[in-house]
C-alpha cells in the first residue's frame, strides 16, 4: 500500500503483487505474475519534436497518479548442463491516467499564461508484446541475444478526436546482441549489435496552432554495431581497444 499527499489532496493505493512458477515436463519452467503499479509522477512527452524535452512533473490535485496492471507469462528452460539458458516471455499492460499535451499544446507552443496542468488531458494506455531471450554463459565463446516485439498505444478523449494512437515509445522490433570470444587466456575480444526500429512522431499537416493524427509519422530505423579486444595482464589490470 502507498500514499501521496499533495496540494489538500490525499492519494492512497493498494498494489498487490503475485507471481508463480510450475515446473513442466522436460524441465521447462512456466511463469506468471500479475502486478498493480501507482506512480505519482507523470512522463510528459512531446511528441511534435524530437529533441530531449520530456518531462517529470508529479500527481497533483487536478492530475490524478497515475495507475497500472500488467500481467505477464513465460517459459524458460536451461540446456547443456546449465550453460546455456532461454526464455519466452509474452506481457500485457494496461494504464490508466496517462497524460499527454492536448492538441495545440506542447513544449514550447504552450501559452506562457497557463501552467502544464492546463496544458495536458489525462486518458488510458495500454502495451504488449512478446520477449525472447537466449543466454550462453560458458565455453571461449559467451554472450546473450535478446529479442522485444512490442506494441503501445493511448486513448486521451481531448486529443485526436479521442481516436487511439501510437505513442511516442512504441517501437515494434528491438533486438540486441552481445559476444564475447575468448582468443587465449589473457585476450577476450567483444561484440555487440543494436537495432531498434523506427520510433512514431506527430506530423505537422497545416500552418496552426496543432497537429493530426499523433504518431502518423515515424522517424528511421537505427543499427549499432561495438567490437571491443581486452588483454589482461595480471590480476585485475586490463587493457582494451574498441
Amino acid at each position: 500500500m502507498s500514499a501521496f499527499a499533495v496540494q489538500g489532496r490525499f492519494y492512497q493505493s493498494i498494489q498487490p503483487r503475485l507471481s508463480m512458477r510450475y515446473m513442466l515436463p522436460g524441465e521447462w519452467a512456466l511463469k506468471g505474475s500479475y502486478s498493480r503499479m501507482t506512480q505519482y509522477i507523470h512522463l510528459l512527452s512531446n511528441n511534435t519534436m524530437t529533441l530531449p524535452t520530456d518531462l517529470w512533473v508529479p500527481a497533483t490535485k487536478m492530475i490524478r497518479p497515475q495507475q497500472a496492471d500488467q500481467v505477464a507469462l513465460g517459459l524458460s528452460k536451461f540446456l547443456a548442463d546449465a550453460q546455456l539458458e532461454l526464455s519466452a516471455e509474452a506481457y500485457y499492460k494496461s494504464m490508466r491516467n496517462v497524460i499527454e499535451y492536448k492538441d495545440g499544446s506542447g513544449y514550447l507552443t504552450s501559452s506562457q499564461k497557463e501552467g502544464w496542468q492546463e496544458s495536458v488531458a489525462a486518458g488510458d494506455a495500454d502495451a504488449y508484446g512478446a520477449e525472447v531471450f537466449a543466454r550462453k554463459t560458458a565455453g571461449r565463446l559467451t554472450g546473450w541475444i535478446g529479442y522485444t516485439l512490442a506494441w503501445s498505444y493511448r486513448q486521451i478523449a481531448a486529443i485526436n478526436e479521442g481516436r487511439r494512437f501510437p505513442y511516442k515509445y512504441d517501437r515494434r522490433h528491438d533486438l540486441h546482441v552481445l559476444a564475447a570470444y575468448k582468443i587465449t587466456k589473457g585476450i577476450v575480444c567483444n561484440g555487440s549489435w543494436t537495432f531498434q526500429s523506427a520510433a512514431p512522431f506527430t506530423v505537422g499537416v497545416g500552418q496552426y496552432e496543432g497537429a493530426e493524427n499523433p504518431g502518423s509519422g515515424a522517424l528511421n530505423s537505427w543499427a549499432t554495431v561495438t567490437i571491443c579486444a581486452s588483454y589482461r595482464f595480471t590480476g585485475s589490470i586490463w587493457a582494451s581497444v574498441s
